[in-house]
């Protein structure tokens, strides 16, 4: 082969690499997805120890005039009791150093995840400022957070729809949640569970490139075991698992500020030993299960 021909081959063969290199970048961006590797939270695990408190809150910041952070995975807070403790304590990474701040208010804890770290001199705030469309995605790897309580000493967790929890080993006579969202509890012990206020809204996705969002939750009980479970919350889809779990009774106020909602319980055989559904207002539709469907108020025994 003459040296003119090996000199066009090796122009060809870059220019597909090229080309290749290019389509990914173009692609990449046209999703609104950065090109650069995600930040984590990483680094060591760490120990720290905080005030006694009987309220959690927690906060989470991800939108700025120029960029979003976009979760990779769900930032989970997982809460465990332990008999032994007197304060709690609590275990991340080192790497969350630069996004955690905590804050002490009154009786709560105050967990504010703020992304100014990620970029300096930008101020972050909880929704999207609509009159700025074009809006950059960061990716962010979150890492487990982890918080040992003593026995007892939560009463009300406040969740953010950014944050995710898990409770392990929780014994309590009550426990109020400020927002219903998908949670998870394993071998726990709760006389009375509630949630009030809102439903977390998931964002769906459409192949025509317009969004529609959806109140649901998914609540996952393992082996533990609970007197009433107490939902003053809009119409919803609700899925409620269990497995080796028991939870004598389910109470749903209905507080949707209009009529024609229909909300949908789902729950594992055997688990509820009666649910109750309440919409004195409206007169919205529960349906439960297998196509069982009932207005106002009424009970029934699974």
């Amino acid at each position: 082969m003459k040296t003119t021909s090996y000199i066009i081959a090796g122009l060809l063969g870059l220019g597909a690499v090229g080309a290749f290199c290019l389509g990914a970048y173009i692609g990449s961006a046209v999703k609104g997805t950065p090109v650069i590797d995600p930040a984590e939270a990483g680094g060591e695990s760490v120990v720290r120890q905080v005030e006694r408190f009987s309220v959690l809150d927690t906060e989470v910041k991800i939108y700025c005039d120029s960029m979003r952070i976009d979760f990779l995975e769900d930032l989970v807070i997982n809460i465990t009791e332990v008999a032994s403790l007197d304060t709690p304590l609590l275990t991340m990474n080192e790497g969350w150093s630069k996004y955690l701040t905590l804050r002490e208010s009154g009786d709560s804890l105050v967990m504010d995840f703020d992304f100014h770290g990620y970029k300096a001199g930008k101020t972050f705030t909880y929704d999207h400022d609509t009159s700025n469309p074009s809006i950059r995605l960061e990716e962010f790897i979150p890492t487990d957070i982890t918080i040992s309580v003593p026995k007892g000493m939560l009463k009300r967790v406040n969740p953010d729809r950014y944050t995710r929890f898990a409770f392990r080993g929780l014994e309590a006579d009550s426990l109020e949640m400020g927002l219903l969202s998908s949670m998870s509890f394993d071998k726990c012990r709760i006389g009375g569970l509630s949630f009030s206020g809102k439903v977390k809204t998931a964002v769906l996705n459409s192949d025509y490139g317009r969004n529609s969002s959806k109140q649901e939750a998914t609540l996952a009980f393992d082996e533990s075991q609970i007197g009433s479970l107490v939902l003053d919350v809009p119409a919803a889809s609700v899925d409620v698992t269990g497995e080796g779990s028991a939870i004598k009774s389910l109470v749903w106020n209905d507080t949707s500020e209009k009529d024609g909602m229909t909300a949908i319980l789902s729950a594992s055989n055997g688990l509820l030993g009666l649910v109750e559904w309440d919409s004195p207002k409206y007169g919205n539709v529960l349906r439960y299960k297998m196509d069982m469907k009932g207005k106002g108020r009424f009970a029934l025994a699974d």
